[in-house]
């Protein structure tokens, strides 16, 4: 009686075999080269829903159009996929042990005790709190692209010898790649069109995302590396000292083996029964080489990959030594990727016995028709976008027009034919077999004409869990959700069909379960697949989560947006101060104290707690003031000689400082929406210039290091009257800043520290009058460090910038400082409560234009039609915008739009309120009630 032998993995669930750069190799038994190819697509979804309704019938016009392009089937997944938010924490708390340490809690400010590890550890557990109450996830859509099968008659058997065969395996090769080549090229092209980025899976990425697809959740916590993929296709080398330790896997563990003592791996890969070890190990001893040689004679004796052990007493000859091996396997990609076990039940598969023991229940669940009326566009989108771990699968395999057009010619004959049949015996006609008789020949005109094209479609829910009670009860809740979208009737469990289910599931585009119904293009493109409202960029600052409970982490430097610069709007008491306060403080929980430096120029004294809790520095800009700021500094404080002069070395410095002086004075002694005459300009040019002259600063870079001057310099050149009369009056309107009020700020040399992570600066007492000075000021202040250490990564916050933009020069700076910033490494990050001012000035409209980053809070019924119209927000976008809460956003990056709920923790709440009702709740009882409030909130 034979014994019976179970059946394989790799051979039934694994058919990956190779990666090779951006292609996936497939086993196929049916094909002359045993390979077919797959290129997978990763694309960036788009937020449907959110989109006007004109936008979302162009965007499924479109999508219409490509499926009737298609002449090759695809396979289109849309992934939830738990988030791992291991990293990303870890990351915060060693920022935080690095402040820890390089700080102290003495050292960090001398009135209040910073605070950043306690905010790190908040910010842990507010996470955590999320994720007991929504599954976090991340949601991606891939299409997999198949080459087309190189069948054909082999050829005779007297030319199928190795050379022929070998030749026509590479022309099979090279002919479907290039195909596929085209097939991907064409898709890309028609995704665009579509406003979807689309990106090439390469490499390691192809493989990591089939073992995904296979086993998700061991993929969290056992990833393969790049260490991993590089011993794939190659012969581990086995090294000994002698021939006598050569003894097989049994006789080592009977023995004691050496190789064990030594630290050397003798365990299995897969199928594979060889000794592993590194396979980069150099061995050139002659007992390696007599190894080497019996295992060449052993392989022409025994079939490749034998996996049969010879006993011991056979391998020994007459001198006594061991002089073969058991025949060594390479490293297959299957290996790798397959799960130690997969257990197949009528009501799910168990994918088991991997490391520390987890097991995987994953139950198919197909959809076997669509609902025949829908009540909008993009209706499969409650599916979509569920808020659970599972995998949504189509297949889609074109069909060729004509043979359709034949088996709908049957049909309709037939419905002819019981048509007259019924009239002959007086019978009524079914009112389904007429409805039925109309859709035929609708569909058959519209074919004929080429207007539509009909596709095969499999459509698959797959459910995944760790348990099988956690499995019924999220396909409980799918079950429930496939109500909703009236797909209840049409949905069927896979029963004793969940192996065939999940290896439909595969990045394969192969659909074993073959559970299809047929639809035409204007059916299929209503179920719009790349479907998302999530914002997650790696490394990225948590803002905040959205409805379906996907986090959204914005990294302003990601390479997929234009340009890091962001715009904050929102009406007097909307959060948007909250919003910007929350976005400093967790951009340095991730970027620490050598990452991001962060200046806020901030009017209305808000942002000074949290500059002392998370260690940073305030520098008061106000009357008598022990803080000066020189505007006619050329150097960076601190900078290198030898670096300033390599870095103008191509350049006037000097010229373009005297501009940007020009346009502070403009500010500075211009009335109020005006600018200087053309004479007065050209006085203050010819005196900056004498004025840089005196004190030995001349266009040579290497005088550049001379003592600056100060205002008051300024103002004796012009009273020397050495460049000309001073028959403006300028000297008059100087005085103001040299002896009045303001002159302590430009009575000396700078004496601030600049080199702070996080550097506000307090205008408040300046006046309202002399804000944009103050704003010009340091704006000027930052961009000079920032031209000439651009290898230093920076932000500035510019709260209330609408004040700025009223003066012409000082919005020119602006526009110009938005325009060029990014080139510097430097960001710009500007704020205002009067976004109409704002967005219809001349000025700051560039602004805003040159921010791929929008972030509007709630908006007032004079403000929402101008952010509406000069930012392209959809009907039902700036009505939203009119009842935001002051925890809510609409949030524009680049092409995506999201609507955000921020969440923060108490002791969040405690330093970044601006309400004053909750102020004096903090003084008289320090913050208990903003903690019950802030637990209130997130409850």
């Amino acid at each position: 009686m034979r014994k019976s032998r179970l059946a394989s993995v790799q051979q039934h669930y694994v058919r990956a075999r190779e990666v090779q750069g951006e292609v996936l190799c497939l086993w196929s038994p049916l094909s002359p080269t045993k390979r077919t190819y797959r290129t997978i697509l990763e694309i960036s979804p788009i937020n449907f829903l959110l989109k006007a309704e004109e936008e979302q019938v162009a965007l499924l016009e479109r999508y219409g159009a490509l499926l009737k392009a298609l002449t090759f089937p695809i396979q289109i997944f849309v992934r939830n996929q738990p988030l791992d938010l291991r990293p990303y924490l870890e990351h915060i708390q060693e920022q935080a042990d690095v402040f820890r340490l390089t700080r102290g809690r003495e050292e960090a400010g001398k009135q209040d005790t910073a605070l950043w590890p306690e905010l790190a550890s908040d910010l842990e557990t507010l996470l955590k709190r999320l994720g007991s109450q929504h599954t976090l996830l991340t949601r991606t859509c891939y299409l997999v692209i198949p080459a087309p099968e190189s069948f054909g008659p082999a050829p005779h058997h007297a030319l199928w010898r190795k050379k022929q065969r070998h030749l026509r395996e590479e022309a099979l090769c090279f002919r479907a790649l290039q195909e596929l080549a085209v097939r991907v090229e064409t898709l890309e092209q028609q995704l665009q069109s579509l406003g979807l980025l689309a990106r090439r899976l390469h490499g390691p990425d192809l493989a990591r995302f089939y073992q995904s697809c296979l086993t998700p959740l061991r993929v969290q916590d056992h990833s393969l590396s790049n260490e991993h993929l590089r011993v794939v296709g190659r012969l581990p080398r086995v090294r000994y000292s002698q021939a006598s330790d050569f003894v097989s896997e049994n006789d080592a563990s009977e023995t004691g083996s050496p190789e064990a003592e030594d630290g050397i791996d003798t365990g299995t890969m897969g199928t594979s029964h060889a000794f592993i070890v590194s396979p980069d190990a150099q061995d050139n001893s002659p007992a390696s080489d007599a190894s080497r040689t019996q295992l060449r004679r052993l392989r022409k004796r025994r079939p490749r990959h034998s996996r049969t052990y010879q006993t011991k007493r056979d391998r020994v000859k007459k001198t006594g030594t061991l002089l073969a091996l058991p025949s060594p396997d390479v490293f297959h990609l299957a290996d790798l990727l397959a799960p130690g076990s997969i257990q197949e039940f009528p009501d799910a598969v168990c994918i088991g016995g991997g490391i520390n023991g987890e097991e995987e229940w994953v139950r198919g669940i197909a959809v076997t028709a669509f609902p025949r009326e829908v009540s909008m566009n993009g209706w499969l989108a409650p599916l979509l976008l569920h808020d659970d771990v599972l995998d949504v699968v189509f297949h889609l395999h074109p069909q060729d027009n004509a043979r359709v057009l034949r088996q709908l010619k049957n049909r309709r004959a037939g419905y002819a034919s019981t048509r007259a049949f019924n009239r002959r015996y007086g019978r009524l006609d079914e009112p389904e077999m007429e409805v039925a008789a109309s859709d035929v020949q609708r569909i058959m005109s519209r074919l004929a004409s080429g207007e539509e094209r009909l596709f095969e479609v499999s459509l698959l829910v797959v459910v995944r869990a760790s348990d099988r009670h956690t499995l019924d009860e999220r396909s409980e809740r799918v079950a429930s959700l496939l109500h909703t979208v009236f797909l209840d009737a049409v949905a069927h469990r896979t029963t004793f069909e969940h192996g065939q289910a999940l290896r439909s599931a595969l990045p394969e585009c192969r659909d074993e379960l073959s559970r299809t119904f047929p639809l035409d293009t204007s059916s299929l493109k209503t179920a719009f697949p790349f479907v998302s409202n999530a914002l997650a960029m790696p490394g990225g600052v948590l803002l905040g989560a959205t409805d379906s409970g996907e986090l959204v982490l914005l990294d302003p430097w990601n390479p997929s947006l234009e340009n890091p610069h962001c715009l904050l709007c929102g009406v007097t008491g909307s959060g948007k101060s909250t919003t910007a306060k929350l976005w400093i403080e967790r951009a340095l929980l991730v970027s620490g104290l050598t990452g991001e430096r962060i200046w806020v120029i901030d009017p209305d004294a808000e942002y000074l707690r949290l500059a002392r809790a998370m260690g940073g520095s305030v520098v008061r800009i106000a009357p008598g003031s022990p803080q000066r700021l020189n505007p006619f500094d050329l150097v960076p404080p601190g900078y290198d000689q030898d670096t300033y002069l390599k870095a103008v070395s191509h350049g006037d410095h000097l010229a373009e400082k005297i501009r940007d002086l020009r346009r502070l004075l403009n500010v500075m002694l211009a009335d109020k929406g005006t600018t200087l005459s053309v004479r007065e300009r050209a006085l203050l040019d010819r005196a900056l210039y004498e004025t840089y002259r005196r004190v030995g600063v001349s266009p040579d870079p290497r005088t550049h290091y001379h003592q600056p001057p100060l205002l008051r310099d300024l103002s004796d050149v012009l009273k020397s009257g050495v460049c000309g009369p001073d028959e403006c009056d300028l000297v008059l309107r100087l005085s103001q800043y040299i002896e009045g009020s303001l002159s302590g700020l430009f009575s000396g040399p700078t004496n601030i520290d600049l080199t702070s992570h996080l550097l506000v600066w307090d205008i408040r007492e300046m006046g309202k009058e002399f804000f944009p000075i103050g704003i010009f000021l340091i704006a000027d202040c930052i961009w000079t460090q920032a031209m000439y250490q651009a290898n230093v990564r920076r932000a500035l916050y510019i709260d209330e910038a609408a004040t700025l933009i009223e003066h012409a020069e000082g919005g020119a700076f602006l526009a110009d400082l938005s325009r060029r910033a990014r080139k510097r490494y430097l960001r710009l990050v500007t704020m205002t409560q009067n976004p109409e001012r704002f967005v219809e000035n001349e000025h700051g409209a560039v602004v805003a234009a040159n921010a791929a980053t929008k972030i509007l809070k709630r908006q007032d019924l004079t403000s929402v039609q101008a952010v509406a119209n000069r930012l392209g927000l959809t009907h039902g976008e700036a009505e939203r915008l009119r009842v935001l809460a002051p925890n809510e956003a609409l949030a524009l990056c680049g092409d995506r739009r999201v609507l955000l709920t921020s969440q923060i923790s108490p002791r969040e709440l405690a330093l970044m309120t601006t309400n004053p009702v909750e102020l004096a709740e903090l003084s008289q009882h320090p913050q208990q009630a903003l903690y019950a409030k802030a637990e209130e909130e997130m409850r």
